[in-house]
């Protein structure tokens, strides 16, 4: 059964140029995520511990501590469908959205993230995907004929498919209202491939919601 879901966003921590060291029925059911802003951790937290590793082919979970810090809170808050079997985790200072699919011992990871301005510029972001999984950068008039027109909220984006060995990535790029916008399917082939679909059909049902202010 497929769930209406409305989430807002919490300050995050971004800075852009760490994009390149890097998801019916019952529509009436709408959960609504409220997340403490990173300044109200407890006062024993330390703000100098390590960030924890990121997962292999995935942007890191967290900022490293002493860089300049942006305030997202003003961003819309985003409603979506979420796809059968898709499983949700909690957002981290990067990722706004986060799920994780499981089947047979195969993973995928999808992630929504929002980053301000040009984000390190297309092109390069998308040759640091191909560097993920193996695969040599490109030229960028190669990654134009490679970019698969799809809709993201009832607007134009583009969608990049890259496999190497046993893993693929699906990722698209959505520019709106000054902000990048990257969702991303990172796991294994074969499950990717198969989550390719819900991965379009979610992108579909996003809706922009107004910023809080």
């Amino acid at each position: 059964m497929k769930r209406f879901f409305q989430l807002k966003f919490r300050p995050v921590t971004v800075w852009a140029l760490l994009t390149f060291f890097a998801a019916g029925c019952d529509r009436d059911k709408v959960k609504v995520y409220h997340v403490e802003p990173a300044d109200s951790a407890t006062p024993n937290s330390s703000p100098q511990a390590p960030a924890p590793a990121a997962p292999p082919n995935s942007m890191p979970a967290t900022m490293p501590a002493g860089l300049p810090a942006t305030d997202n809170s003003g961003l819309p808050p985003l409603k979506y469908i979420l796809p059968d079997g898709w499983k949700e985790k909690e957002p981290t200072q990067m990722r706004v959205a986060s799920f994780g699919i499981s089947e047979n011992g195969k993973t995928a990871d999808v992630s929504v993230i929002p980053l301000g301005g040009m984000a390190g510029g297309d092109f390069a972001n998308v040759n640091r995907w191909r560097g993920q999984v193996g695969l040599p950068p490109l030229t960028d008039g190669e990654i134009e004929q490679l970019a698969e027109k799809i809709s993201v909220a009832g607007r134009p984006a583009d969608l990049y498919d890259f496999t190497g060995g046993a893993q693929r990535i699906l990722a698209v790029i959505f520019h709106r209202d000054g902000t990048a916008w990257f969702f991303k399917m990172t796991g294994d082939a074969g499950l990717v491939e198969k989550e390719n679909p819900a991965f379009v059909s979610f992108l579909k049902t996003l809706q922009f919601g107004q910023p809080a202010r």
